[in-house]
């Protein structure tokens, strides 16, 4: 069986683990922090993003999980720079 080592537990480790898994591969993924964190901010997918998700079988259940966004706010050290309302989503 082939496998893969990954460095890093974050967003893109952990993707391309369930991808590389999901096509037979034996994956071993390595993380430097010494406890996963379960949360964070708030994260915006694009339809390229969210193709990618559906390539990895996952497009479906994040789509169960999430809402098209009315618009965002971009603050920098407190201060509102930009709001942007009715933002094109999926």
């Amino acid at each position: 069986m082939r496998t893969a080592e990954i460095a890093g537990a974050g967003l893109a480790g952990l993707a391309l683990a369930a991808g590389l898994g999901g096509r037979g591969l034996r994956v071993f993924v390595h993380e430097a922090g010494e406890v996963l964190r379960t949360g964070g901010g708030g994260l915006y997918i694009s339809r390229d993003g969210l193709w990618a998700l559906d390539q990895l079988g996952q497009g479906e259940a994040f789509r169960q999980r999430s809402f098209a966004p009315g618009g965002f706010e971009t603050w920098i050290n407190g201060d509102l720079h930009r709001a942007h309302e009715n933002w094109p989503s999926h």
